[in-house]
């Protein structure tokens, strides 16, 4: 549900069988809580936690392969990356860090090959 432009309320996910896939709480447009996603399967494959009074992101976001293996893990502020942000090989194996400021990239990024 949208009002005034952002969302309110609680958001789910579901799959074609009506399966709960994932769900989150906004009040005005400021994500509060525990978000998170499943593959079909049930599989974690996003999970985030916000403050519930202020909506900050309390650890970075991270996501999952339907393996169930992180691959992903950055911050976002006002919906803009912010910190360090990762991805990682399917063998998990670092692959890159990059740096944002206010959405930007800053700093040193770095990319790792499989040796």
């Amino acid at each position: 549900i949208y009002k005034d432009g952002n969302k309110e309320g609680k958001e789910q996910f579901f799959h074609e069988n009506g399966e709960l896939l994932g769900e989150g709480w906004f009040d005005g447009g400021v994500p509060k809580g525990l978000h998170w996603r499943n593959y079909p399967d049930g599989t974690l494959a996003y999970e985030a936690q916000f403050d519930q009074e202020t909506g900050a992101l309390l650890a970075p976001i991270a996501e999952y392969t339907p393996e169930g293996i992180k691959f992903r893990e950055y911050v976002l502020v006002d919906q803009k990356l912010e910190g360090l942000f990762c991805e990682w090989h399917p063998d998990g194996v670092l692959k890159h860090e990059y740096q944002y400021r206010a959405g930007e990239l800053e700093g040193d990024q770095r990319e790792y090959y499989p040796s």
